[in-house]
């Protein structure tokens, strides 16, 4: 049975939000398998950005960096 809608794929950006359907939402659908694809698992994920932020706190200083002062981040 054929479906009543076609696909949808809806896209949050800072501008507002975007409904795109038929074959325009087929490319996102291909695009979300593919990252769900290559994606780490839950437990692996936690332990990258744990190991990241250990890392991070690390090499913290006092000053904020040129790269995060430029961005408007507080180290």
């Amino acid at each position: 049975m054929a479906r009543p809608y076609p696909p949808v794929a809806v896209v949050e950006h800072l501008g507002g939000r975007l409904i795109l359907e038929a074959d325009a939402a087929d490319r996102y659908a291909a695009a979300f398998d593919k990252l769900t694809e290559v994606a780490l698992d839950p437990a692996r994920s936690a332990e990258m950005i744990g190991q990241a932020a250990a890392k991070l706190a690390g090499s913290r200083s006092a000053q904020p960096t040129d790269e995060l002062a430029g961005q408007g981040v507080a180290a």
